[in-house]
């Protein structure tokens, strides 16, 4: 467990995006992004190197999907 001194800093939270299944926010302070799958219970916090690959890995996935003339949201 951290010890005080060693948390002492505020953390700031910014909203992202929400969606009625997916929620998404920054912890600003510790560069993380936090995607909150509400209806499975998963949380995955990433870096914003990590997020940044993943954002294009979707890019990627809605391309391939709208190829196959599926609706995007």
């Amino acid at each position: 467990m951290e010890a005080p001194e060693e948390h002492a800093h505020d953390h700031e939270f910014v909203d992202i995006i929400e969606s009625d299944t997916i929620f998404a926010y920054a912890e600003a302070v510790h560069e993380v992004i936090t995607l909150q799958f509400n209806h499975r219970g998963i949380a995955l916090n990433l870096v914003y190197e990590e997020a940044l690959e993943l954002a294009k890995v979707m890019q990627a996935i809605k391309e391939h999907c709208d190829k196959r003339g599926k609706q995007s949201a």
